[in-house]
């Protein structure tokens, strides 16, 4: 027999909220100077939540396929625009949003259509009910890995400038002076994901599978989606930054076989 679930009001959530004050307090006693970000954060994060709360309960009464699809393109350019702005020395120019943007769009909309066409088949099949959440959780781990990935290529590139165009030189073709910088770059960015897969059930319980509990569902039916996710995570990851990392790679060589660190931005301040 299943207990009714359990609802919050405001007044939970302010309660919640007080525990910003440990965060605050911590700032303040150690001068971190993090009190002013953490409440501008904690604003914004209620604003946000609560805008997409009414997009997407007017998205599930509407079930419009254009609604649908305006959304997840707009979710996708957000997506792109994070990504680039955590890389310290992205590709120059409008290359720099377009290679990571790219790799997300694919990975992001491979994954979610294999999803939605096979393993979940709602009615419609574009379901935003489904379809919008599923890749939220998706494109959170993929712009973070790619974000990683192409960071470390570029600054490995960098700091080995010197030994990268001596091995070239010597006759080295471009791939093969860039393979350990190539592997470290994917090594990095996909770990992250591997800890969680490895850490999920055992060490940490995810979000998905709390709220879903919380909210009343059987635990058997709560892993079975939480591993779905964490699979289709995983999966959409490793496109990902294999097509984020080549592509940066790819413009960082001319048809010379040349080292075009020329071709990179500045580096943020």
């Amino acid at each position: 027999m299943h207990e009714p679930s359990l609802h919050l009001t405001y007044g939970d959530l302010a309660l919640a909220s007080l525990l910003l004050l440990v965060h605050a307090g911590l700032s303040i006693r150690f001068q971190l100077k993090l009190a002013r970000p953490l409440l501008i954060a904690a604003v914004r994060m209620v604003v946000q939540l609560s805008l997409l709360a009414v997009i997407l309960q007017w998205l599930f009464d509407t079930e419009s396929a254009l609604a649908t699809a305006l959304t997840v393109l707009v979710m996708l350019g957000f997506a792109a625009w994070e990504t680039w702005r955590r890389i310290a020395r992205p590709l120059a120019g409008r290359t720099g949003y377009l290679v990571p943007g790219a790799a997300i769009a694919v990975a992001g909309l491979t994954t979610l259509g294999y999803a939605l066409l096979t393993q979940l088949s709602p009615t419609p099949w574009y379901a935003p009910r489904y379809a919008v959440p599923i890749l939220g959780m998706i494109l959170g781990s993929v712009m973070n890995a790619v974000a990683l990935g192409i960071d470390n290529l570029t600054q490995n590139a960098l700091r080995e400038r010197v030994n990268i165009e001596a091995q070239l030189l010597l006759g080295r073709r471009f791939e093969d002076a860039m393979r350990t910088h190539l592997q470290r770059a994917m090594r990095t960015a996909l770990l992250p994901t591997l800890n969680l897969m490895a850490a999920t059930g055992l060490v940490m319980m995810p979000g998905m599978m709390t709220g879903q509990i919380l909210t009343g569902t059987s635990p058997h039916e709560a892993i079975k989606y939480q591993m779905m996710i964490i699979l289709l995570v995983a999966g959409a990851t490793a496109l990902a930054v294999f097509l984020a990392v080549m592509g940066t790679l790819r413009y960082l060589t001319d048809d010379r076989e040349r080292l075009r660190l020329d071709r990179l931005a500045g580096e943020r301040k």
